[in-house]
């Protein structure tokens, strides 16, 4: 009888057991699935959020078009601008000017990301320089929209990328750097090019619609 109640016993053990086993299988499932959902729902609205895709009711709450604060107007072609230089060991160019260059770089370049026609370069005193991007063929009229730095460097001018947004989502620099830079790095080369027969610049200042190089005299 006591070997009986031994094995009843350990019978109990083991189920208790089991049970215990098969809620934590049943908690750790749960949890995945969770998990999983969180994971979809957010890959979901991200992509959403950049109006590259529609997807219905979730794009009218998670995409708002990225714009700059002003539109900016064409201005004179560059090397026209250049020539038309009149204060001596100063450089003036203006955000229209650089507009220009930007539209006509991206329609003469083999690139099928962005359309030249909207493409635009703003200048504040505040915000300091914008570049906005329109999104080829996007019935949302999505666009990157990039915040940088000008700088010299041994003469000629850099950019450091600050941070931007494609629609509503704020892109991670990594991946900015990646898709922009290649992009950019080929428009400042062409940029300090037709610089060089002009102006060695020192330093590079922006103001309310305009951008100032100071040059080597």
């Amino acid at each position: 009888m006591k070997e009986m109640e031994e094995m009843k016993g350990e019978l109990k053990t083991v189920a208790k057991e089991g049970k215990r086993g098969r809620h934590r299988f049943r908690s750790c499932g749960l949890i995945a699935l969770a998990i999983i959902f969180a994971l979809s729902a957010f890959l979901t609205w991200t992509v959403a959020s950049t109006g590259l895709v529609q997807i219905p009711l979730l794009t009218n709450v998670a995409f708002h078009k990225s714009t700059l604060d002003r539109e900016v107007s064409l201005g004179v072609p560059f090397n026209s601008a250049l020539s038309e230089q009149t204060i001596a060991g100063q450089i003036h160019l203006s955000e229209g000017t650089l507009t220009t260059f930007l539209q006509d770089q991206l329609s003469t370049r083999s690139q099928n990301l962005f359309e030249s026609k909207g493409a635009q370069i703003l200048l504040t005193k505040s915000d300091g320089i914008e570049l906005s991007l329109p999104i080829r063929d996007n019935e949302l009229g999505s666009s990157v929209l990039v915040k940088f730095e000008m700088d010299i460097q041994e003469g000629v001018i850099t950019l450091n990328l600050l941070n931007g947004s494609l629609g509503s989502w704020n892109v991670p620099n990594v991946l900015l750097q990646g898709v922009l830079a290649p992009f950019l790095t080929t428009g400042t080369t062409e940029l300090n090019t037709l610089l060089k027969d002009f102006c060695t610049p020192t330093s590079i200042t922006h103001q309310e619609g305009s951008l100032i190089l100071i040059c080597r005299t």
